[in-house]
């Protein structure tokens, strides 16, 4: 607590902290201290708030319209190379939740397709420093790695830009510790990971592409995500 740690070093460091002078200013100081000390909400006030953050009906209605036909006004391969692949990283950061960094961070062994019964996966490791990133901004997890389950659409989505679209760019690599997300455009950087960059650049065209999509940016996708988990945990009183 402020007040108490103050109180100590002032009459640690001042030989006269007794004085009449030194015990009103150690006084006002903790008047000074208590009035800018912020009040805690309620945790149900937090909860609430935490709830509200989701996005609108029409928005969720024009990304499902997106996940539906993710080829939609695309006419070359190129185009839809790209729009499959930028809607499929849409859909992920909508079922899943995570971080701008964690997305661009999966890599081909962090995709682990269901067998035996058992669900996909992707696993979402920290990767601080990571030697296979030769990014100027590498994307990095945050929080600690953890294991997320996948429905079989979202894997059949996954599966289909690795078979269709990721294995016919040039340069790509298929190693392990390769990057999911990479570089379709012809150049140097062409079967490359993606940059930040790119993933802001595609959400500044998104939002200027349907009104509906206005405001939209990933880390409001991973509160909708939080919304959408909560309100579940709730409904089953979990």
């Amino acid at each position: 607590e402020a007040n108490r740690y103050f109180s100590w070093l002032f009459t640690h460091l001042r030989s006269t902290s007794n004085s009449l002078a030194d015990v009103t200013f150690l006084s006002e100081l903790k008047k000074a201290l208590k009035i800018r000390k912020r009040k805690k909400g309620s945790r149900a006030a937090y909860t609430q708030a935490l709830l509200n953050k989701k996005i609108s009906e029409p928005t969720r209605k024009a990304l499902f319209e997106k996940f539906d036909n993710p080829l939609k006004s695309s006419n070359t391969d190129f185009q839809k190379g790209i729009s499959f692949r930028d809607t499929l990283m849409l859909r992920i950061f909508y079922d899943l939740g995570i971080r701008l960094g964690e997305l661009l961070s999966l890599k081909l062994e962090d995709f682990i397709p269901a067998r035996g019964g058992d669900h996909a996966y992707i696993n979402i490791v920290r990767n601080q420093d990571d030697a296979f990133d030769r990014r100027v901004n590498q994307p990095v997890a945050k929080t600690n790695g953890r294991m997320l389950a996948i429905s079989p659409e979202l894997e059949s989505e996954i599966l289909k830009y690795l078979g269709d679209w990721r294995a016919f760019i040039p340069n790509v690599s298929f190693e392990d510790n390769a990057f999911i997300f990479v570089v379709h455009k012809a150049g140097i950087n062409q079967g490359q990971a993606l940059e930040i960059s790119s993933i802001r650049s595609y959400f500044t065209t998104l939002r200027l592409s349907d009104k509906r999509l206005c405001g939209l940016h990933p880390h409001l996708l991973r509160h909708d995500w939080n919304y959408r988990f909560s309100k579940e945990c709730k409904d089953r009183k979990t």
